[in-house]
């Protein structure tokens, strides 16, 4: 009689969990509501192939040369926003071209300090980003535009100088 009660209470444990294990592994818990939203639903979390480019190219300059990095920051600009938001210091048509913010980021890695120095190496950055958009792009100085941004940002005194169909242009002298 022991054993029967045994294997009943053992098989009505089984078929709870049976039933019950699958309600619980297909619950939508996300305790930082980092994929899914109030209702519920699932975020859309999808990264394009062009923005995934963009992240392996940033990374790989870290990498490569950590002493002189210069912030980066990659986008596709599809209506010409970046254009009209750097107007007032230079007027470039960057619809449906890549844009290339770069930051001089020298107060924090001093390795280039003469302007002959930093001006070789924002021209050795525009041949590195030609390498590594090679499959991005067909024709890179039609389809890039590249900002240069002082450290001190926009604030004081705008632009250092741009790269545009195929030639860099330095619109300051810099410190």
């Amino acid at each position: 009689m022991m054993k029967k009660k045994n294997i009943f209470w053992g098989i009505f444990i089984l078929c709870i969990i049976i039933l019950i294990a699958p309600m619980q592994s297909s619950a939508k818990i996300d305790p930082l509501n980092i994929y899914f939203n109030e209702k519920g639903e699932l975020y859309d979390t999808r990264i394009s192939a062009l923005n995934l480019r963009f992240l392996e190219i940033r990374v790989g300059m870290m990498m490569d040369d950590p002493d002189n990095y210069l912030y980066v920051t990659f986008s596709y600009d599809k209506i010409g926003i970046w254009g009209e938001q750097y107007e007032d210091f230079v007027r470039l048509y960057t619809r449906r071209k890549i844009v290339v913010i770069a930051i001089d980021t020298r107060e924090r890695f001093s390795s280039y300090t003469l302007k002959s120095e930093f001006l070789n190496y924002f021209d050795a950055f525009t041949n590195y980003l030609k390498a590594s958009l090679i499959t991005v792009t067909n024709d890179f100085n039609n389809d890039v535009v590249i900002y240069l941004i002082p450290k001190e940002r926009l604030s004081k005194g705008g632009l250092l100088g741009y790269f545009y169909k195929g030639e860099h242009v330095v619109l300051k002298d810099l410190p």
